[in-house]
């Protein structure tokens, strides 16, 4: 009888202790399970499931800053280098691997209030390509740049590029660009288009062949568009209508001048009267027209009688920062930016050549940038000249370039760029920044 009374007070102890244990457990039902991430957010911060989407963009604002430093650093190591070697002989471009962008657990991206998708920089490992890998220092190749040994440098591949323009140009070619995984030229034809006299004109392993149904698209329109920024008449009587890119300074230091920067296929060519679409107002008159070499722009030198100043809001509504120097060559393959067109509002895409060339207004313009577009707004007439901008930490973004032209390779949009890189090398003391 004792061993019996035992055994049921061992028994209720048990089961009291086992409902004790169940109480303070959590009950997985009070907890909303909405997003799961399966990669860090930056030092010590992890995603898990139980986050709201108000939490996870909390969380966000802790590593935008940390990661994109981290790629900063990166890049820094990569001119470092690139300021010791012969470029010519050596560079063969670089590249960025990993998937940055953070989803949800229906495998959608995670976009911010603005539609901008939420990025982890963190995860990206950077890829430099050379033509000898016994250039690079041993302390280089780490887990974050990865440095690959290929055949053709890109100059190689830029003058094979010229080759193929000069015997091209006029027979149905749309475009090009370097692919640097690939280490070979990307050249784009119209269908139908005969390429066998290729074979003869540069190496058969140095290029492939893409065939599309048309030209990329300028997108100047040339009729006003509701939201239309800024239109210029050209010689013949026609209005062609297009958007601000960034409020810019130039000149010398001494004396600079204050105005906008666009599209030159936009302005057209220089002083020209420029208005502000939406009120007929002048607002300046046109200055440093450029299509040709590696950029299509102009600027607006702002009329000494007007009211406007400059605005310090790019995509999504965002401040521009000030920016000079190696700033505006941040960006590269791979990465996301943003723009915004008077016509067709916000958008953004992933960098897939920053070598493009093709021909705008019947010029070819080189080193374009074609991103492919994946959020917002896609290209409309009215957009050319646009800001383009990668974001740098979160409310804090970099102007990288202006909207060139609209191209679409099947049920594919892309958008063209003109990189600021080169618009200041072709303008005299040309910079980023708000004027009043």
């Amino acid at each position: 009888m004792k061993k019996f009374k035992l055994k049921r007070i061992l028994l209720s102890l048990f089961i009291v202790a086992l409902i004790l244990s169940m109480s303070i457990l959590p009950v997985t039902s009070q907890f909303k399970y909405d997003y799961e991430a399966p990669i860090p957010l930056g030092v010590g911060i992890d995603l898990v499931v139980g986050l709201s989407e108000d939490e996870v963009a909390k969380a966000t604002d802790n590593y935008y800053e940390n990661s994109a430093t981290e790629y900063g650093k990166l890049h820094n190591i990569e001119y470092n280098f690139l300021q010791s070697i012969d470029k010519d002989k050596y560079y063969a471009g670089s590249y960025w691997e990993g998937d940055p962008f953070i989803y949800d657990e229906n495998g959608k991206k995670l976009r911010d209030d603005n539609g901008k998708p939420i990025m982890n920089y963190d995860v990206m490992e950077m890829h430099v390509t050379v033509t000898d890998i016994k250039i690079v220092p041993k302390e280089m190749d780490n887990s974050r740049i990865i440095f690959h040994e290929v055949k053709y440098s890109e100059t190689d591949l830029k003058n094979f590029m010229d080759i193929i323009d000069k015997n091209f140009s006029r027979e149905g070619l749309v475009g090009m660009g370097i692919d640097v995984r690939a280490n070979k030229l990307e050249i784009h034809f119209l269908e139908g288009i005969d390429v066998n006299k290729i074979k003869g004109l540069i190496p058969y392993d140095s290029y492939y062949v893409v065939f599309v149904e048309g030209y990329a698209e300028t997108v100047a329109s040339t009729s006003v568009l509701n939201g239309g920024l800024v239109s210029v008449v050209d010689s013949s009587g026609t209005t062609h209508e297009g958007s601000i890119g960034f409020p810019v300074y130039w000149g010398n230091i001494a004396n600079r001048s204050k105005g906008w920067l666009t599209a030159g296929h936009v302005i057209t060519a220089d002083n020209r009267t420029a208005k502000y679409s939406s009120s007929g107002s002048t607002i300046g008159t046109t200055s440093n027209f450029n299509i040709g070499g590696n950029y299509d722009a102009g600027t607006i030198l702002r009329g000494d009688n007007t009211s406007y100043v400059s605005s310090p809001y790019g995509p999504y509504g965002v401040s521009i920062a000030y920016q000079e120097g190696s700033a505006y060559d941040f960006v590269g393959l791979d990465k996301y930016v943003n723009y915004k067109g008077a016509n067709s509002g916000n958008g953004g895409g992933q960098i897939k050549s920053m070598t493009w060339s093709q021909a705008i207004n019947g010029i070819t313009v080189y080193n374009l940038v074609r991103v492919e577009i994946d959020g917002g707004d896609y290209i409309k007439k009215g957009d050319s000249g646009g800001p383009v901008t990668w974001t740098y930490s979160d409310g804090f973004d970099m102007a990288v370039g202006i909207i060139t032209a609209k191209y679409t390779i099947g049920s594919t949009e892309y958008m063209i760029y003109s990189r600021l890189k080169y618009i200041r090398e072709g303008i005299n003391g040309l910079d980023v920044g708000a004027f009043s």
